[in-house]
């Protein structure tokens, strides 16, 4: 047992990480008319807005709000017209 302790802590350093040569699959359901992966990220705070072009968008964006509030705590207000920068849309 002391054995397979060992070797199975040998595989594991603390602070490191392992790079995958592709892009992790997106899970995304539906499916968007097109992807564009790249390399970076966003901030998500209560400041951003989902923007919504038309008003037949708006309760959409309400219930995006409301899942984005229930998975992560941060609540982006619903807004409609035209989307500023940093405003999801």
């Amino acid at each position: 047992m002391k054995h397979l302790l060992l070797a199975s802590a040998a595989f594991v350093v603390p602070g490191s990480h392992v790079l995958a040569a592709e892009p992790p699959a997106l899970n995304l359901v539906p499916w968007p008319k097109t992807v564009r992966t790249a390399e970076g990220g966003c901030f998500l705070g209560n400041a951003n807005r989902i923007a919504a072009a038309e008003p037949r968008l708006e309760p959409l964006a309400q219930v995006l709000s409301d899942e984005i509030y229930l998975i992560s705590g941060v609540r982006p207000l619903p807004a409609a017209g035209t989307a500023k920068p940093g405003d999801i849309e």
